[in-house]
Parts: C-alpha cells; structure tokens; sequence
C-alpha cells in the first residue's frame, strides 16, 4: 500500500489535530505544506490572522524583514483558509511594489 493510501491519506487535514481545537491557520498550513517548519514569529502571525478571521481583530498591519514568511502565511495560505471555511466569502487581494525609472 502507498503512502497515499494509507488511512491517514482519507481524513480530513483538521483530524490529525487535536479534536477538542477549532481549525486555526497555523493547523491549516501544516496539512496542506508538510514541509513548513514555523518560527515563533510564524506562530505570531498566525495566531493574529486567526483573530481577524474570527473577527476580533478588524485591521491588521503586518511589518517584518524580506523573507520571514509573511507571504505564505498572509498572501497564500490566509485566503485559502478562509474561503475553505466561508465558500461565498468575497475577498480582494493585493500588492505593492514600485519600480523607479533609473534618473
């Protein structure tokens, strides 16, 4: 039997969590990237994300470095997150980067 096979293959990515836990981003993200290995700033992260998608938190700023994973957590797995929990949920995304011509 391949590893896809197996029966943990059929449950669902929130089963293997603990049952008495709601689904939460940083669950969400580990099912579906086994490979992601957070940091505590990750966790941080997540957990603030979690509170926006409850709707405790209303307006939310996140400021770190180049690469400490604010675009996985916030750009990629944050929106597929939330449409897997509320289909219908409209959602804009959205970016910025300038560009200056050379002088």
């Amino acid at each position: 039997m391949s590893n896809w096979e197996s029966s943990d293959a059929k449950l669902t990515p929130y089963e293997n969590e603990k049952s008495s836990e709601k689904p939460n981003l940083m669950a969400f993200t580990r099912a579906t990237m086994p490979t992601y290995r957070p940091h505590w700033h990750n966790e941080a992260l997540a957990e603030m994300l979690d509170r926006v998608a409850a709707g405790n938190c209303r307006r939310l700023m996140v400021f770190m470095p180049p690469q400490h994973g604010k675009s996985e957590l916030v750009s990629r797995r944050f929106p597929a997150f939330l449409l897997g929990k509320k289909p219908n949920l409209r959602l804009i995304a959205a970016s910025h980067t300038i560009d200056w011509p050379s002088p």
